[in-house]
């Protein structure tokens, strides 16, 4: 209950969230402030989806020397769906797409992409 978030909606004033959120955002520099993409990897097996989704975030975080991105891997708020087993890896930056496309045109890494669902400004990130 005292979360400003409620405070300011509970008393309309919309401005106060506002200006509350968007200083959130940019000390810890999620978007506007920054971009994301989302990534998801997918198996019927669950040991080789972790796998997939693991090696893949190891080569993101080898391809980014001067840790210019924040990379996190998890797995999927409903892990399991329609018996394939989901994790997602969550890239954010100042141009995350950029990052991603240099590993796209390497054909020594484009297999590690192979169905992987790329989602850009994801409108959720479970």
């Amino acid at each position: 209950p005292n979360h400003y978030a409620i405070t300011a909606a509970a008393a309309q004033n919309y401005t106060e969230f506002y200006e509350k959120e968007i200083a959130m955002r940019k000390e810890l520099n999620y978007p506007p402030f920054s971009k994301l993409i989302k990534l998801t990897v997918s198996d019927a097996k669950q040991p080789k989806s972790h796998q997939k989704a693991l090696a893949l975030f190891h080569q993101l975080e080898q391809l980014d020397q001067e840790k210019k991105f924040e990379i996190q891997y998890y797995p999927s708020l409903i892990p399991r769906l329609k018996n394939v087993y989901r994790w997602h890896i969550l890239i954010s930056g100042h141009n995350p797409s950029g990052f991603l496309k240099k590993m796209a045109t390497d054909k020594n890494q484009m297999n590690l992409l192979e169905n992987v669902i790329v989602d850009v400004d994801p409108l959720s990130t479970v």
